[in-house]
């Protein structure tokens, strides 16, 4: 709990420095304490936030995915977390991603079979799966064998580190970003059912709330390094690619992301059988934006 606090510390920190133009706080269309659906229980989701981040940077395009119909575990990763970049603080070096992932889906496990537990009767544990952005591939990617875990998404990765599985796996990627096409050639290394996705005008970063604050103009990044916080020149260009007045909106972004993301977890989950949403023709559905589109799936193509 004392890295969580130390980080929110930074966080308010950073508020009172900040010129009162320059707002970190990003609102969001999602609401605590609503009550939930009837149709639960709900299949599970892990995500794995990238280097530099923490579990709520990515809250918009997660809530997205959640409004249909799924339970969302988004972990902090101390380990490569805002904190760790910025202040060299990392709590638990040793700290194994993948177990963590594991501890997360045992957690939300207990709360689901516990009279009043949390999530009491929400969740369907045997329909899980994992995701993550960027660095958060070391989570991602590190239970190919499980079979607790169903399927597998990886934003902007870079790699899959080596995975070889017949998983279901997509992998997502902004066209401008630099890891595009190692990806798009670790695609070619996984066995089917495999997706790739690559949007255009889209970069690393793009996935974040951040960013659509950055490409509305606000951009909070160099202030942070006019005021002399050591962020990292790779940290900084990553933070940056996919969010200038040039690229595609984030909403745009994720938009497409949630799609896919959604359709290739029905489709993993046996919910759509055959798959719905992931045809050849899907991109055409995104008018404006051009998008890169691969897939083996059984068949349904």
């Amino acid at each position: 709990m004392l890295p969580q606090i130390f980080q929110r510390f930074l966080e308010i920190l950073l508020e009172l420095f900040l010129p009162p133009e320059l707002k970190l706080s990003f609102e969001m269309d999602a609401y605590r304490d609503i009550p939930v659906s009837a149709d639960s229980p709900f299949p599970v989701l892990t995500f794995s936030h990238g280097r530099g981040g923490f579990r709520l940077a990515y809250s918009s395009l997660l809530a997205g995915i959640a409004s249909h119909g799924f339970v969302i575990a988004s972990i902090d990763h101390l380990e490569w977390g805002l904190l760790a970049t910025t202040m060299g603080f990392v709590p638990d070096p040793e700290r194994d991603a993948g177990e963590l992932v594991l501890a997360t889906l045992d957690l939300l496990e207990v709360e689901n079979s516990t009279i009043g537990g949390r999530f009491e009767g929400w969740i369907d544990i045997s329909m899980a799966a994992t995701a993550g952005h960027s660095l958060g591939r070391r989570a991602v990617f590190a239970h190919p064998d499980k079979p607790e875990i169903v399927a597998m998404v990886g934003y902007a990765t870079g790699s899959t580190d080596g995975v070889s599985t017949s998983k279901p796996t997509l992998l997502l990627v902004g066209e401008e970003d630099e890891g595009a096409e190692s990806l798009e050639e670790a695609y070619e290394g996984l066995i089917p059912v495999k997706r790739f996705v690559s949007i255009g005008k889209t970069g690393h970063n793009s996935f974040t709330d951040q960013c659509a604050t950055i490409h509305g103009g606000n951009n909070f990044i160099e202030t942070l390094i006019e005021m002399g916080l050591p962020l990292p020149d790779d940290i900084v260009d990553q933070a940056l690619n996919g969010c200038m007045p040039e690229n595609l909106s984030p909403p745009e972004v994720w938009r497409i992301v949630q799609h896919f993301t959604v359709a290739h977890l029905r489709a993993a989950f046996g919910i759509d059988d055959p798959p719905v949403g992931l045809g050849s023709g899907i991109t055409q559905a995104f008018e404006g934006v051009e998008i890169l589109y691969r897939s083996e799936d059984q068949g349904y193509n």
